[in-house]
């Protein structure tokens, strides 16, 4: 995250065909593929959730800069790399999704997604390397 920004900006990776489970107290909370503790799948589609947040009290149009991971195909009518204006109201959530998958293993770095005002980018997300391969190791 940019240092005194008004906008906050988290990602997470997830399998539309296993999104959510049940905790402990019986809610449901979605099920993240985690980077470094999970490995991707080759040929099966994952999603990126992206949620913003304006934390003040005024309006923040703001321009939100995805690229699907290097070596991924995008998917669900995406494109590889995309920027989509918004407005955020103050105190008020955004959230964007976009979709991909790997047809080749390895390990493939990922541009995290960016939030610029104007020219400047005033918040993003950390950086991460996603680990391919053909069959995952189970993790609970």
């Amino acid at each position: 995250h940019a240092a005194a920004s008004a906008v906050l900006v988290s990602q997470q990776y997830f399998d539309p065909a296993d999104r959510y489970t049940l905790d402990a107290s019986g809610e449901r909370v979605e099920k993240h593929v985690v980077p470094g503790a999970h490995q991707f799948a080759l040929n099966k589609v994952y999603g990126v959730h992206v949620v913003l947040t304006n934390v003040s009290c005024a309006r923040q149009r703001v321009t939100l800069l995805t690229q699907v991971p290097r070596g991924a195909c995008a998917v669900h009518n995406g494109s590889a790399t995309d920027t989509v204006p918004l407005e955020l109201r103050p105190y008020a959530a955004a959230q964007h999704e976009y979709f991909f998958f790997f047809a080749r293993a390895g390990t493939y770095e990922h541009y995290p997604v960016h939030v610029a005002k104007a020219d400047d980018v005033i918040a993003f997300s950390p950086p991460t390397a996603l680990d391919v391969v053909e069959r995952p190791r189970v993790v609970d």
